[in-house]
């Protein structure tokens, strides 16, 4: 199924139905073999993971951080992703970025680290908007704020990259 629309990439409705057909296919076997999907699939590998929240709440997160992550927190919630820099990639169109960009991209952690300290995690989308130069710039910028991950900072595609990219890094991007 993937190579018949992997000329859409590896995003979009496309992908959204060969998850939700996968999904479907292992449920079906769970229920002819009356074991639950995680047997399936090997059996338990932890007896509970760590969630976060993916930051699409009706509060702002570049308007309004610390009120966002009050809200988590008080809702048991110690992790949140977020996507600061999305708009400034559209502004130079991910190939570079300007020390005022760089100081807006960085606030909502600032400000969340400045109110909360380490309690609440913050792992950082890039959506795959930025070329290497600027993806490097950006992941030493924000190593003062401890982010929990940097998600697909350059586009998936090209693993090339990625190598170089966790190796002038600290993290492990994903």
């Amino acid at each position: 199924m993937f190579q018949a629309i992997s000329y859409s990439g590896w995003a979009g409705a496309e992908m959204r139905a060969i998850s939700a057909i996968d999904i479907a296919l292992w449920d079906l076997a769970g229920k002819a073999t009356g074991a639950p999907v995680y047997q399936l699939l090997g059996g338990a590998s932890r007896a509970s993971i760590r969630t976060y929240n993916t930051c699409y709440d009706r509060v702002d997160f570049l308007t309004e951080p610390v009120r966002l992550a009050r809200e988590l927190m008080e809702s048991g919630i110690r992790a949140m992703k977020i996507w600061p820099f999305d708009g400034i990639a559209h502004e130079t169109r991910g190939q570079y970025i300007t020390a005022d960009q760089m100081r807006r991209g960085i606030e909502p952690m600032r400000l969340i680290r400045e109110e909360f300290g380490d309690s609440m995690d913050i792992a950082l989308e890039f959506h795959g908007y930025w070329n290497l130069p600027s993806a490097i710039q950006i992941a030493q910028a924000v190593k003062p704020y401890s982010p929990m991950w940097l998600e697909e900072m350059v586009p998936q595609d090209n693993l090339a990259v990625y190598k170089e990219l966790s190796a002038t890094t600290i993290y492990h991007c994903v």
